[in-house]
């Protein structure tokens, strides 16, 4: 949880939206090699069959949505639950069906039906409707979580089958202790409707700033350890207010404390907006 100073280049204005069942990405699952060194075409068969079920397990919606991802001006144009959006994905939704066929739900509420296909031993998703043919590369893929990238790279998508929301059945502090965090997702410029993207953890590039080393541990007698993205440790305290809604971080020494609207609050996960600067910082973290 850092203060950042640096702000993204503004981004040309979005001009590809989202035309029905779009995906692509490139796989985070190594393909399985056989004892010469060449792709097993058996596990190759059962990745194909476990990707398949997973997608035709779940109606995926959209969670995120971003432009320009490969570069600087990177922009979350779409996030479930904020305020101001770019686009307005929250009636999309896609199922995926065994017999090759999808439907899909748009944005405006209309009904496209398609095909579907995985490509290059499952690493990439074909989908093909009345708007035409869209080849996406598979970023990751689970029961719940469903990323793709464009196969040029400029479009990143990020679909659920269940939201993460506030789990109210243990206390903010047992979920919050106990583990150690990392950076999924850094915003800047949160409040706008096309807020910056500073860092994400799977993305090849992040110019603007690197928070793959961030670690953080909140212990329960309020303090934590804090590894910066330098590799620097810093320590400090902590505590939870407004009804565990709030996070008040200080770390030690002549530094400002900040405080956090604790927006999304699982053993897993852990999202917040600094209240400083109007809402201009928001953070992603999982649970190592």
């Amino acid at each position: 949880m850092r203060i950042v100073s640096k702000t993204l280049l503004l981004a040309a204005s979005v001009a590809l939206y989202l035309t029905s069942c779009k995906k692509t990405e490139t796989p985070t699952e190594k393909l399985p090699l056989n004892a010469v060194g060449l792709v097993d075409s058996t596990s190759t068969d059962s990745l194909i069959a476990r990707r398949t079920k997973l997608l035709t397990d779940s109606t995926w919606r959209y969670y995120e949505y971003f432009v320009n991802y490969s570069q600087d001006s990177a922009k979350l144009v779409f996030k479930r639950g904020k305020a101001a959006n770019t686009i307005n994905l929250n009636l999309n939704q896609t199922k995926f069906n065994t017999d090759g066929t999808c439907r899909e739900i748009t944005e405006t509420g209309q009904q496209l039906n398609g095909t579907w296909a995985l490509l290059n031993n499952g690493t990439q998703i074909r989908v093909t409707n009345s708007y035409g043919t869209f080849t996406s590369n598979i970023k990751e893929l689970t029961a719940n979580n469903f990323e793709w990238q464009s196969v040029d790279g400029a479009t990143y998508g990020v679909e659920m089958s269940v939201f993460p929301t506030t789990d109210y059945s243990r206390t903010a502090t047992a979920k919050i202790t106990g583990r150690t965090w990392k950076y999924l997702a850094y915003f800047t410029n949160y409040p706008l409707a096309s807020a910056n993207l500073a860092y994400r953890s799977n993305r090849t590039y992040n110019p603007i700033l690197n928070l793959s080393l961030n670690r953080i541990n909140f212990y329960t007698d309020g303090t934590y350890k804090e590894v910066s993205e330098t590799g620097a440790v810093s320590y400090g305290t902590w505590y939870l207010s407004n009804n565990d809604t709030r996070i008040t971080v200080q770390q030690n020494g002549n530094y400002p404390a900040f405080t956090a609207l604790i927006t999304v609050l699982t053993s897993d996960r852990f999202e917040w907006n600094r209240l400083d600067n109007n809402y201009y910082y928001y953070g992603e973290q999982v649970a190592l």
